[in-house]
């Protein structure tokens, strides 16, 4: 896996030094927005690897990646392509960036207690906000688009505006009702991808009532309170 990971990037550094990008991307067909969208979270994508390299645990990496691949099976728009890989940060932590880059740190699946469902509902999460365009719409208002927009290329300061981008999104995370609407469509993604259903919902419940040291995560303080988020989905899917 490290392998298709360590090309991140350079197919977007040609593709991306267009003046143009920005008008594809937002007015475009809607295989150019998608292609528009994977290039800018390639960019963003091979910044964070250079920060945060992804993890030498075999077992956890395919565990990510197959757990990752049976969920987008199951997504409608099949031109959407999605990459799951295990990153070596010992926090629990997750980030979707734009165009499917799926990261999930050893931490959090250490925190699932080898339980494929919660794992499951929590990458569907993920992929949510991928599917939602919560990440494409956050990118978008930012520097770095700003400056590919213009022709840069990747490398100082197009890699410090990617960085930033990524380390944005890992410590405020996105609005309570993106995080919300995440939620439902991951947990009614893992059920279709024959996950229980109820694996989101019981990790919440673990994590609400582990004591107080797995509240200090910034995992947890990027996210709408547990309670909220239980009681959400039993409003919005019973």
């Amino acid at each position: 896996m490290s392998d298709l990971f360590s090309g991140l990037g350079r197919k977007a550094a040609s593709a991306m030094a267009k003046a143009k990008w920005t008008f594809t991307a937002l007015t475009g067909t809607e295989e150019e927005a998608l292609l528009a969208e994977k290039e800018l979270g390639a960019h963003m994508g091979k910044a964070f690897l250079e920060d945060v390299p992804l993890t030498d645990d075999r077992e956890l990496s395919q565990l990510v990646h197959n757990t990752g691949e049976q969920l987008a099976g199951w997504i409608s728009n099949r031109q959407r392509e999605f990459t799951f890989a295990c990153i070596a940060m010992p926090e629990p932590n997750a980030i979707a960036l734009p165009g499917g880059y799926i990261f999930i740190s050893v931490g959090l699946v250490e925190l699932c207690e080898n339980d494929t469902n919660w794992l499951a509902g929590l990458i569907g999460h993920e992929i949510g906000h991928v599917v939602k365009n919560h990440a494409f719409e956050r990118a978008v208002a930012s520097k770095l688009v700003q400056m590919l927009s213009q022709g840069a290329m990747f490398g100082g300061p197009i890699k410090r505006a990617a960085m930033g981008m990524v380390a944005n999104l890992l410590s405020k995370g996105y609005s309570e009702d993106q995080e919300f609407e995440a939620d439902v469509f991951g947990v009614k993604l893992a059920h279709s991808a024959g996950f229980h259903a109820s694996g989101l919902m019981r990790f919440l419940q673990t994590v609400d009532t582990a004591g107080t040291g797995i509240h200090d995560v910034a995992f947890l303080d990027s996210h709408p309170k547990p309670t909220d988020r239980i009681s959400n989905l039993r409003d919005s899917i019973g």
